[in-house]
């Protein structure tokens, strides 16, 4: 159990951080296109993650 408010910070920074690695993971799996680095203007590469989280949940909820 975290003990100060400084740990407290630091466990719920690392359960966020490894819930973002699964999605990446997840991700990486279903749109190969992620493996290789992008050649698109930045603000396309930012556009990319919610784009493909949105096709993802698209896509588990029509095709089970």
């Amino acid at each position: 159990r975290p003990r100060s408010k400084e740990e407290l910070s630091n466990l719920q920074h690392a359960q966020a951080r490894n819930c973002i690695e699964r999605i990446f993971g997840i991700f990486k799996r279903c749109f190969r296109t992620l493996l290789c680095p992008p050649e698109f203007d930045m603000n396309i590469q930012a556009r990319i993650p919610s784009s493909l989280c949105m096709l993802h949940n698209y896509i588990w909820m029509h095709d089970p």
